[in-house]
């Protein structure tokens, strides 16, 4: 905890990033077209978190898409600060307005709202959580892949890691086969999905392993796998592809949407990752108290987690909010084009592409840009090369 600690007494950029989190975390609570608490004759109802939270505000679950909570007569009522869903359209009277007119003011929409009357700082307050999110769940599955691939090139090379031909012939069937199912699945990857496919995994595995002592000589020689040069093969293959057009191919298997950005920011952020962990494995590997460790019998496992690791994460953590950054950059991008949220969501990209038919609505392009210029700037502040003397 002294390095949380330091962070926050030391780096200004951090108490600006608090905000972002927050608002991404509560955003429900700050804007929405439902109270926050309400008391009626029907009951007591804690509504804005309903739609975030339903396992536990199922009490208002089947009411809150079909009353207008807005008209209504409450004994007790506390609003949000911003009375206003993402989502919520006055098509005649509050379409398009302009944050410094009267009409705006007066209806409480203090950045204007698009051609649908949808209200901007709600959308910019909402859309935090979907950019966020996307660009942290992108960066965790790209530095998970790094790392591993990082850990083991950079430990065992070309030459280090040697595998029975049988179970290396089943493990990329397996591969093989998962990838076909990933394809398949058009999208749907659900907790199910994933402990199957990981389960088929092992259980191919397991069984090369059992069949082993019966089968002939040639299937139980040992093969070298070339790690290292592998992944400089698979990291020279990804940067070859321009970005836009590897995103349209996986576009056309994958309907746009979280999957779609998830898997996109993961394959254009686990190379640096990956080459960053190779390198300071490769380092770390001949450092004095590695040497020991393997001198007194130490698993390579136990060296990789708890030695070499944790000396690893300094660094990880200055390519992680880099990647943060990009990710939320490229979320943006890709909501701009049509390739990210979906319809019934709203991004700081998805707004801003909002304004392409609304010209002359500057509101539209200026305060969600600045939302998102202002966290990456943020973010940038917080990646300075300093930090990696935290522990």
């Amino acid at each position: 905890m002294r390095w949380l600690k330091e962070l926050f007494k030391n780096h200004f950029a951090t108490w600006l990033l608090l905000p972002y989190l927050l608002t991404a975390m509560f955003a429900d609570g700050l804007a929405n077209d439902k109270p926050i608490f309400c008391v009626s004759n029907e009951g007591v109802y804690w509504l804005a978190f309903t739609d975030t939270w339903r396992t536990f505000f199922s009490n208002a679950s089947h009411l809150s898409e079909s009353v207008d909570w807005k008209h209504k007569q409450y004994d007790l009522v506390i609003w949000p600060i911003i009375p206003f869903s993402p989502k919520e359209t006055h098509l005649m009277e509050s379409a398009l307005l302009s944050p410094f007119s009267a009409t705006a003011k007066e209806q409480g929409h203090w950045l204007g709202t698009d051609a649908l009357g949808r209200d901007v700082l709600s959308g910019i307050i909402h859309g935090s959580r979907w950019s966020l999110s996307v660009a942290i769940l992108g960066m965790v599955g790209a530095t998970s892949v790094g790392l591993m691939f990082g850990l083991f090139a950079g430990w065992w090379r070309d030459k280090g890691l040697k595998m029975k031909r049988l179970q290396f012939y089943a493990l990329i069937f397996s591969i093989f086969w998962l990838a076909i199912q990933v394809y398949l699945a058009q999208g749907s990857y659900t907790i199910p999905f994933w402990v199957m496919g990981l389960g088929m995994l092992g259980l191919l595995y397991l069984l090369s392993s059992i069949m082993l002592p019966i089968l002939s000589i040639w299937f139980r020689n040992p093969v070298t796998l070339p790690l290292n040069a592998s992944l400089d093969y698979l990291l020279v293959m990804i940067s070859s592809f321009p970005i836009i057009l590897l995103i349209l191919t996986l576009s056309q298997s994958l309907e746009p949407g979280l999957s779609l950005l998830i898997l996109s920011i993961s394959l254009l952020g686990w190379p640096l990752v990956a080459l960053l962990t190779r390198s300071e494995t490769e380092r770390m590997r001949q450092t004095e108290f590695i040497l020991a460790g393997q001198a007194s019998g130490l698993p390579v496992y136990r060296l990789l987690l708890i030695h070499i690791l944790p000396n690893l994460w300094p660094r990880i953590q200055v390519v992680f909010s880099l990647g943060v950054a990009q990710a939320v950059m490229l979320e943006s991008a890709l909501s701009y084009l049509g390739l990210g949220v979906p319809l019934d969501q709203v991004s700081w990209g998805s707004q801003i592409a909002s304004a392409q038919s609304q010209r002359g609505a500057w509101w539209l392009v200026v305060f969600p840009g600045i939302a998102l210029l202002l966290f990456v700037a943020v973010v940038m502040k917080l990646s300075r090369p300093s930090l990696t003397t935290l522990a």
